[in-house]
């Protein structure tokens, strides 16, 4: 299992909610990994983001399970990356350059 590629993204559960985390590009899958706030910055999120998911919000999709990779946006910002999956469900990343992205996750997938 080799790591291709790692970045800090913002992933878009809801329209109105990023939460902050790590997407990692592997040879045989791609992850998400959410960052859990620790001290008085937990106390303020738990306070003004009261609809907290009950479920970690980090995932894995294996190259199988991915069904498209499409730019998305969010606001002004275009580098969006949306990944659907075979369910339908659409995970929506905020990343550095769309494009890079694109390219590098039909590269490994090929």
């Amino acid at each position: 299992m080799e790591k291709i590629k790692e970045e800090m993204v913002g992933y878009l559960p809801k329209s109105y909610k990023l939460l902050e985390g790590k997407l990692t590009l592997f040879s045989t899958h791609i992850a998400f990994d959410s960052y859990q706030y620790s001290g008085g910055l937990s106390l303020l999120k738990a306070i003004f983001n009261r609809d907290n998911e009950k479920d970690d919000p980090s995932f894995t999709l294996q190259f199988s399970d991915i069904k498209a990779i499409t730019q998305g946006k969010h606001g002004l910002q275009k580098n969006v990356l949306e990944i659907h999956d075979q369910n339908g469900k659409v995970y929506r990343l905020v990343v550095r350059s769309y494009a890079e992205w694109e390219d590098i996750i039909h590269h490994t997938m090929s």
